[in-house]
């Protein structure tokens, strides 16, 4: 019994790996091997709804919807990874400095850098410069304006991580060794958090994505390359909803809802097993 409800407590993680690793494959494979362009208007007959020969249907622009979703669904998980790598990146090197350093004036620095980014309006900044760079940013240049932004909170996170290691024995060892202030954080402190740095990087997809998705929808992105904001902001532009084309907005959001509450339980269950401390 006791390995049966142990089986059941990792089932959900194991459905939630393998909706992931499916989404994944299926956003992969399925651009490589489409005969079109995938982001070219009217190379199918309009309005169809789902049938054997377009599973998913096709939209008023002349799209695949099963081609499209596949595509938009790649380059959501495209850039959801650069800009959470980046912006993880970004907050574990100004925290870790401005929890671990010795140099009170840097520390002083750092803290208020951070402090700034939690506090400022991100949102309404983020709005401002896509809508002015619309055309010029592609998948790259938004991650990297959702990661420049949005650092702040999880930076704060790490400093007070790094300010608790800090107080540790192994600490005033290191630095009686001779460990300097970056050499302190890469050899004693990041062994420490790698397994915190990788839930925040998972956590961080779901907050880019979703971040993107959210501006995509209101057409403040490009809409060159498709994203599941740009496909839903053209379903909303021809009233697919009003005009009975469910197929057109219900595929792509149900891979889009499934993949986010699979990556939720994921997290979930690493912060329970490694934060703490489930078996």
């Amino acid at each position: 019994m006791e390995e049966v409800n142990r089986m059941a407590r990792h089932l959900d993680l194991k459905i939630s790996l393998a909706v992931v690793i499916a989404l994944v494959m299926y956003s992969v494979i399925v651009p490589q091997i489409t005969p079109y362009d995938p982001r070219l208007w009217n190379v199918v007959p309009r309005d169809k709804p789902p049938s054997l020969q377009y599973p998913f249907g096709t939209t008023s622009m002349g799209q695949d919807v099963f081609i499209v979703t596949a595509w938009a669904l790649r380059n959501s998980l495209v850039l959801g990874t650069i800009a959470a790598a980046m912006l993880v990146l970004i907050a574990f090197t100004i925290g870790s400095i401005a929890g671990g350093t010795k140099n009170s004036i840097v520390r002083a620095i750092l803290t208020y850098l951070i402090d700034s980014f939690c506090v400022i309006p991100f949102l309404p900044i983020l709005i401002l410069i896509a809508s002015l760079w619309r055309e010029r940013l592609g998948i790259i240049g938004t991650a990297s304006i959702i990661a420049l932004l949005g650092w702040g909170g999880q930076s704060r996170n790490i400093r007070s991580v790094i300010m608790g290691l800090r107080e540790r024995t192994f600490t005033y060892t290191a630095i009686f060794s001779g460990y300097g202030t970056l050499k302190l954080i890469y050899k004693s402190y990041l062994p420490y958090i790698v397994r915190w740095l990788s839930i925040a990087f998972l956590f961080g997809i779901i907050f880019c994505i979703g971040l993107e998705t959210t501006l995509s929808v209101f057409g403040i992105t490009s809409l060159e390359n498709p994203t599941i904001g740009t496909v839903i902001f053209w379903t909303r532009e021809y009233q697919a909803y009003l005009r009975g084309l469910w197929w057109w907005y219900t595929f792509p959001l149900i891979f889009f809802i499934v993949f986010l509450a699979s990556m939720y339980v994921i997290i979930r269950r690493l912060v329970a097993r490694f934060i703490e401390g489930e078996r």
